[in-house]
């Protein structure tokens, strides 16, 4: 997602900004705070409930894992 910020930030396209958050941000950040199924949904200001990771893969030649979504 860094990436996409940074490749809109420098685009000369007047709306890639607008498109990162509608296309990027936007659905993750719907995701990540569901308060009823998200990853945080059993947390509290005062407690933090640990959740196991991101399923993943490994690339084809065992090299850095690529996250599902």
């Amino acid at each position: 997602m860094h990436a996409a910020f940074e490749a809109a930030r420098r685009s000369d396209d007047d709306t890639a900004m607008s498109t990162l958050f509608v296309a990027h941000i936007d659905p993750r950040l719907r995701v990540i705070l569901d308060a009823a199924q998200g990853p945080l949904h059993r947390c509290t200001p005062e407690r933090h409930v640990p959740q196991p990771g991101t399923p993943a893969i490994s690339g084809q030649d065992g090299s850095a894992a690529q996250v599902l979504t």
